[in-house]
C-alpha cells in the first residue's frame, strides 16, 4: 500500500500556515505581483459579476478590454522561464 505522504504534493508541509508562509515567500515577492494577483483574481471578476448581475452598466468594449488584459495577466505568469525552455 502506498505509504499517504507519496501522494501529496513536495516537499510536504505539516501544517496549511507552513505551506502559505511557503507560498508567499516564493509567489509573492513585489508590487507587480500584489497588483496583477489583486487585478486577476478579485477586481476583473467582481466588474463581470456586477455587469452580469446588472448593477453596473458598461459598454462591451470595456468588458472585452478587461477580459484581453486578465488573458495577458495570466500569459505573463504562466509562461515558460528561458531554464525550462533551453536546458
Amino acid at each position: 500500500m502506498l505509504d499517504e505522504r507519496a501522494r501529496l504534493p513536495v516537499p510536504f508541509h505539516d501544517s496549511l500556515e507552513s505551506y502559505l508562509e511557503d507560498w508567499r515567500e516564493d509567489m509573492i515577492k513585489n508590487f507587480r505581483d500584489i497588483l496583477a494577483l489583486l487585478l486577476a483574481v478579485v477586481v476583473f471578476p467582481a466588474i463581470w459579476v456586477l455587469q452580469g448581475m446588472g448593477m453596473i452598466t458598461l459598454s462591451g468594449e470595456i468588458i472585452g478590454a478587461s477580459i484581453a488584459i486578465e488573458t495577458l495577466i495570466g500569459q505573463f505568469y504562466f509562461r515558460k522561464s528561458n531554464t525550462e525552455t533551453t536546458g
